[in-house]
């Protein structure tokens, strides 16, 4: 059943889900936009390592959630899959969205606005399998995430076509990420204007 008009407003700031990439800190895209919007409570519930679901060892989006839910937020974001998309953890691209669009109903159901970031590219020769797989499926994934925009979710905040972090070149930049998979400095700066554009839309 979704939230009537009074649960409504109670809804209250922005919430940050993701894995290391969205930790929140001073220096990372989360702790810049918090700095830079001082009168927008903003929790960030990140953690490295995370996955959208993470049955044994719980570091998931999805065992996360009633901590979420518990904090009644206006907009959450999501960025999500430098860990889970590549490889085997799902069969396929579709298999990793479908448990993407699970976990989002469930936020929406809250009545939250949804923002979900497109996913970033990853540069590991030493694991050339995933740097193939994630190339692959990221794809595939970006392009089924815009085109939920005003269905499934409410936003994106588009960082795959960001000039400077998206492309598959750029993970291999260590000036821009520092090793093949984190935003350096630079990176962090890019992705928080992207982000901020996006966050400043929803809340309006």
């Amino acid at each position: 059943m979704a939230p009537g008009p009074s649960s409504l407003t109670a809804l209250k700031g922005v919430v940050a889900e993701g894995d290391s990439i969205s930790v929140f800190w001073g220096g990372n895209y989360t702790g810049i936009f918090a700095a830079a919007h001082p009168k927008i409570t903003f929790t960030g519930l990140a953690v490295g390592g995370a996955g959208i679901s993470d049955v044994g060892g719980g570091n998931g989006l999805v065992q996360r959630l009633p901590k979420l839910i518990a904090l009644k937020p206006a907009v959450v974001t999501i960025l999500i899959g430098a860990n889970d998309l590549p490889g085997k953890r799902y069969v396929s691209t579709w298999a990793w969205l479908d448990a993407l669009w699970a976990y989002v109903a469930e936020v929406k159901a809250t009545g939250a606005k949804v923002i979900v970031g497109t996913v970033l590219p990853i540069c590991l020769p030493q694991y050339p399998d995933l740097t193939s797989s994630q190339k692959e499926r990221r794809a595939v994934a970006n392009d089924a995430i815009r085109a939920e925009v005003g269905k499934r979710i409410d936003g994106v905040f588009d960082l795959a076509r960001d000039p400077t972090v998206g492309n598959d070149e750029a993970a291999c930049d260590t000036t821009i990420y520092s090793d093949g998979l984190h935003p350096t400095a630079k990176g962090q700066e890019a992705i928080a204007k992207v982000y901020s554009t996006a966050v400043e839309a929803a809340l309006r």
